[in-house]
């Protein structure tokens, strides 16, 4: 649930002395964030892998779906764990968006969707992330060598 502006109005009440308080009212005293962000989408910055990009850095870009606290970086695992390598530079670019490197590796494998499963992140509020499971890239990757 968000709430993005609570108006709080406060009459009736007496001092000690038996005083009335002037009435108060205030609008947009406070928000009610208790929803959990989730992630939109989490690509690569290329379609494709195979032995020629082996060395190369490539960039993952994960989009959340609303502001987050730069403070906790998410967890991220692949699929491809054997080509996506060296995990490096995780940053956020702004509110929404990470990144992290890594150095493809020849890993000898062959995935027609690389996949993520991101976690750990928390929002603008605190509220801990949806996990996110086997989220597409849209990127494959073919590094395993033809046989006889």
């Amino acid at each position: 649930m968000t709430v993005s502006a609570v108006d709080v109005a406060i009459s009736g009440a007496k001092d000690i002395a038996g005083n009335l308080q002037e009435p108060n009212q205030v609008t947009g005293a406070f928000a009610i964030d208790t929803a959990n962000p989730s992630v939109v989408s989490a690509t690569l910055d290329v379609a494709s892998l195979s032995d020629t990009e082996v060395g190369d850095t490539v960039t993952l870009t994960v989009v959340f779906d609303e502001g987050m606290d730069s403070s906790h970086a998410p967890t991220i695992e692949t699929n491809a764990t054997t080509t996506l390598t060296n995990a490096s530079n995780g940053q956020w670019l702004n509110e929404t968006t990470y990144t992290i490197d890594y150095t493809v590796a020849d890993g000898g494998v062959d995935i027609a969707n690389i996949t993520f499963d991101v976690s750990g992140a928390r929002d603008a509020a605190g509220n801990v992330q949806a996990a996110a499971t086997a989220v597409s890239s849209g990127t494959s990757v073919d590094t395993e060598n033809p046989s006889v």
